[in-house]
């Protein structure tokens, strides 16, 4: 694997924020030696590694203190294959106290002397605590091009993520006391109506990568899900089980195509409104086989048409078990570094239980919104959805019909990072309007999110 990671690629970008860091200090003490003549800062642009690595040691044997000079010991064993020696250097400047562009220095090396040491995960972890201390875009830049290509080399990918949410409707219970049936009116009970509380999500997830061909890959992925709710909401678990392959053709533009099967197991709670750990029953289980053709017509936008058929078992009742058909179509395009817009909608037919059976059609455009020098982004989203349930339920008349506008509007705030990890807290309101009361609903919640993938 060592043999894979690039480090011509970014031999280049990695002297140029190196050299960044170092140009930060004011002047470094010079060595006795005549050869150390030129400054270590000199030394390293003009990469003679082994003179740079004798001249810091000298310094450094001087005045322990000098961090500068443990910094350039440190990338000069980088460059000189002693990638184990390097980190040792970097990880004991990285217990004292540094500037900032020392401690991004510091990080960089250890990160990338890792990387060179096959330990790809610790690797990621050092790159973006790194980013933490970046100050300038050629800085994140050299960060995110070796994450990148360690995230090719790494045939293992892990990921975590923790949502709390306070919200005015964690059931999504309708706004309406009452609903119509077989033409008489029936009034709601509680639970079916809007329910304040806070739900706390987890997820975690695992993926495994093998190439087959220089253009195929074969994935295998496993992922849990809960979430509880701290009110009158029915807390819920899954699991699911991924695999599938990737091609990518050999074409002028980047294509990707993917397939995959997919199954999912759910369960949720026996009770509205226990505890987490309070009895859980059998749901659903459904597979799902899927196929994915992704483009990108440029660097500004990409496009998705994808279908699937998912075959849903309930564990509840027979006469719930359907068998859904999708084909939709997405489509990105940024209009500028701070405007995405997005255009997506989808077919689909429902069979199986007679009461379910319907067919639907969707269409939605969404807009972000990230202005520079402004810590928060806006985004947005309008979404219609038509319903044409295929057979008369138990008093109705006739068919039932559903239309329904969804409308979300939210602010975020993530101008904070630690690890590379950006948390996000907002604010999320959101209006679903349809013809049948019971899913006419509203919401406003508060959100807290931390996600994370290595």
């Amino acid at each position: 694997m060592l043999t894979r990671f690039n480090h011509s690629r970014f031999h280049a970008v990695l002297l140029l924020a190196l050299s960044a860091a170092l140009m930060s200090i004011p002047s470094m003490v010079r060595s006795a030696d005549v050869r150390c003549e030129p400054s270590l800062r000199r030394l390293v642009q003009l990469h003679n590694f082994p003179l740079a690595f004798y001249c810091a040691e000298q310094v450094f044997a001087d005045n322990p203190d000098d961090m500068d000079a443990l910094l350039v010991m440190a990338r000069a064993a980088q460059e000189l294959g002693r990638a184990a020696l390097a980190d040792n250097l970097a990880s004991q400047a990285r217990k004292q106290t540094l500037t900032t562009a020392q401690r991004f220095a510091a990080y960089l090396i250890s990160g990338i002397s890792n990387a060179r040491q096959s330990k790809l995960i610790t690797a990621k972890v050092l790159l973006y605590r790194a980013s933490d201390f970046a100050q300038s875009e050629p800085e994140l830049k050299v960060v995110r091009r070796t994450l990148a290509q360690l995230g090719r080399l790494s045939p293992w990918k892990f990921s975590a993520g923790i949502d709390v949410s306070p919200s005015a409707n964690i059931n999504s219970g309708s706004l309406h006391d009452t609903i119509t049936f077989a033409g008489l009116e029936f009034v709601l009970d509680d639970d079916a109506k809007a329910q304040s509380g806070i739900a706390y999500s987890l997820s975690a997830g695992v993926t495994h990568q093998r190439r087959l061909s220089a253009r195929t890959i074969w994935e295998n992925g496993v992922s849990i899900a809960a979430t509880v709710y701290d009110g009158r909401g029915r807390n819920d678990a899954s699991y699911t089980v991924t695999s599938g392959l990737r091609y990518t053709p050999g074409t002028a533009r980047p294509v990707m195509i993917y397939g995959y099967v997919r199954y999912d197991q759910r369960y949720i709670a026996d009770e509205i409104g226990t505890g987490a750990f309070d009895e859980y029953g059998l749901y659903y289980n459904q597979t799902t086989a899927g196929l994915e053709f992704h483009r990108n017509s440029n660097k500004n936008s990409a496009w998705k048409v994808y279908g699937t058929y998912t075959d849903r078992q309930s564990d509840v009742s027979a006469g719930q078990n359907v068998w859904i058909g999708t084909l939709g179509a997405t489509y990105r395009r940024a209009l500028d570094s701070d405007v995405e817009l997005a255009f997506g909608g989808y077919v689909q037919t429902t069979e199986g239980a007679s009461n379910l059976a319907a067919q639907a059609s969707n269409i939605s455009l969404g807009v972000s919104w990230a202005p520079k020098n402004v810590p928060f982004s806006f985004s947005g989203s309008l979404g219609y959805t038509h319903t044409q349930y295929t057979s008369i339920a138990f008093g109705y008349s006739e068919a039932r019909m559903d239309d329904d506008v969804d409308l979300e509007l939210a602010l975020a705030y993530d101008n904070f990072q630690f690890f590379g990890f950006k948390p996000t807290f907002g604010v999320l309101v959101s209006r679903d309007y349809s013809n049948l009361n019971r899913y006419d609903t509203q919401n406003a919640q508060l959100f807290t999110r931390l996600s994370a993938a290595f």
